[in-house]
């Protein structure tokens, strides 16, 4: 039996970002997040189950978000300028990425693509995101590429959701947020 149009997925080939503005709705530059290594993401629910007559009657599961975690190489200024809702100020051949106490986190949307290991391309688009955590902002060490680490918290968009797996039947590029089609 053939695999389905984008499975089975190896690897992570590509990741982009971009700052929500409204539900479905982006501004600013969509963004590499440079050498992608990890896009982990987790689904989260809710969910009860009803007893009685000494048996379990009725189960309940509902999709409420999820969490993201992504693991990056360096520490690219534009892409860290969308994570955190700062601008990158450059001046001649020097760029500045500053973050004060106190800054809000922005919402972001997320695609991250594994190339099939067989036709096509596989997506997960992730609407509306934000950082939630602590996270590693930069690490340097001896004869180690320096690879942050972050989490956020996926929240329901009213127009895309919470998670959208998009399969290919060739290889495309990530172009535009939200994704075409």
């Amino acid at each position: 039996m053939p695999f389905e149009q984008g499975a089975p997925t190896f690897g992570l080939n590509d990741g982009k970002c971009q700052t929500w503005a409204s539900a479905g709705t982006y501004s600013g530059t969509l963004t590499d997040i440079m050498s992608i290594q990890m896009g982990n993401v987790t689904m989260e629910l809710v969910s009860a189950i009803l007893t009685g007559d000494d048996r379990q009657t009725a189960i309940a599961a509902l999709a409420i978000g999820g969490t993201v975690q992504m693991r990056f190489g360096g520490l690219n200024p534009t892409m860290m300028g969308v994570l955190t809702g700062k601008t990158v100020t450059a001046i001649s051949s020097v760029s500045q990425l500053g973050i004060k106490g106190s800054n809000k986190m922005p919402y972001i949307g997320i695609i991250f693509k594994a190339l099939s290991a067989e036709t096509g391309d596989t997506w997960l688009y992730l609407p509306k995101c934000k950082i939630v955590s602590n996270f590693t902002f930069m690490q340097m060490e001896y004869g180690t590429f320096a690879t942050p680490e972050v989490t956020l918290q996926i929240v329901d968009d009213d127009t895309y959701g919470v998670i959208n797996v998009i399969t290919h039947p060739t290889d495309l590029a990530i172009t535009v947020m939200p994704p075409a089609n």
